[in-house]
């Protein structure tokens, strides 16, 4: 009742076989995924055009009894970059382009096109052929339906002429769990709260590096209740643009975000997940900031940092805010103009006192924002 197709390959081409396996780390699930660039990648490319044929294969698990254990979904795809372009891996899917991820020019050049997509399966094999063109560099990434899905894989390449295929090395992987709680809830970018949301050091500590950050988040007492308030989303800041905010204590981002200083920020269109891309220099310190589109609303999140070379990721401390909303107004003899007029003392006036005991080197920043817009000149 079954018809097996076999497709014989001549002797006389060249052959290689790859063994890895997908692990809690390694385990991307399909294009479609945010965590797809987790996947183990392989580099291909050919000294002369030919065609290529790429089988995937699983442990056969058929002869194992009263294991219980099924075979996996498995698939992959095979990634054409431009001529001369040789990036150190594929960062995410080509139709990533027009979703909801978001990349700092620059940090996208020279996109790797996909050409092959062999359809995922449960078969112990699946595979596919190309034609590969010379001296231009191919990537295969294999993957399981489900991100975590685990287990092993062998990967096998034929082709007609000369080629080479060589394992990535992984991406550099740091990821950090954290909550918005009331402290801690200020807000997108835009709401004078912005800068209390949790906010994290990057430093380029191993040379240039393309940066992708992926956050989720989750409800806050860990149920599966309903994420309300909006979106979520990641900007980050290039700490030496930022000329008119503040760099607090233990190097807290503070006061104003200039547009300038913004290198890269998400949208907020997906209430669980936010993707930003950006290239960083050899050096370089920049503030990564998570971000709900209200603030006040709580939650907890994950902030994962996918790397081709290290990043240094660090908590910066916490700074204290608090707002204070007040009016000059004439009915209330409060509009007491400039210190060059009499009567600047009419003016509302704040008493600021930080309770003790005081940290050694804290930093205070006062900001003040007009509320509104119909103010005359």
């Amino acid at each position: 009742s079954r018809v097996h197709i076999c497709r014989l390959i001549p002797h006389s081409w060249e052959s290689t076989a790859l063994r890895a396996e997908w692990t809690e780390n390694t385990s991307g699930g399909p294009p479609d995924q945010a965590t797809w660039p987790l996947n183990p990648q392989f580099r291909m490319w050919g000294r002369q055009a030919g065609e290529v044929v790429i089988a995937l294969s699983q442990k056969d698990r058929r002869g194992i009894r009263d294991s219980g254990a099924k075979p996996s979904l498995i698939g992959f795809t095979v990634w054409r970059c431009k001529r001369g372009a040789l990036p150190q891996r594929v960062w995410w899917p080509d139709q990533w382009r027009s979703g909801h991820i978001r990349a700092k020019a620059g940090a996208s050049n020279a996109l790797p096109e996909m050409v092959v997509e062999a359809q995922v399966s449960d078969a112990r094999e699946v595979s596919a052929s190309l034609w590969i063109e010379a001296g231009v560099v191919y990537y295969i990434v294999p993957h399981t339906l489900n991100p975590g899905t685990t287990g092993a894989f062998t990967l096998r390449s034929y082709c007609a002429s000369s080629f080479e295929i060589v394992r990535v090395p992984p991406a550099f992987q740091s990821s950090v769990d954290d909550v918005w709680d009331t402290q801690h809830a200020g807000g997108r970018r835009g709401d004078t709260s912005f800068f209390a949301n949790p906010q994290y050091s990057l430093q380029a500590v191993a040379g240039d590096a393309t940066v992708l950050l992926l956050l989720r988040r989750f409800p806050m007492a860990g149920g599966n209740e309903p994420l309300g308030g909006g979106g979520c989303g990641v900007v980050v800041v290039d700490n030496l643009a930022n000329h008119n905010g503040n760099e607090g204590s233990g190097g807290t981002i503070s006061g104003n975000v200039q547009e300038r200083s913004v290198v890269v920020e998400s949208d907020y269109l997906l209430p669980a997940e936010a993707v930003v891309m950006f290239r960083m220099r050899q050096g370089q310190s920049l503030h990564a900031i998570p971000a709900l589109s209200s603030a006040g609303v709580q939650g907890r999140f994950q902030l994962t940092l996918l790397a081709d070379k290290a990043i240094r990721v660090m908590r910066v401390p916490s700074t204290r805010a608090n707002q204070l909303d007040g009016a000059w107004d004439s009915a209330t003899n409060s509009c007491g103009g400039s210190h060059m007029n009499s009567s600047f003392l009419a003016n509302p006036q704040i008493h600021l006192q930080i309770p003790g005991p005081v940290v050694p080197g804290a930093r205070a920043h006062i900001t003040l924002h007009r509320r509104g817009t119909a103010w005359p000149r």
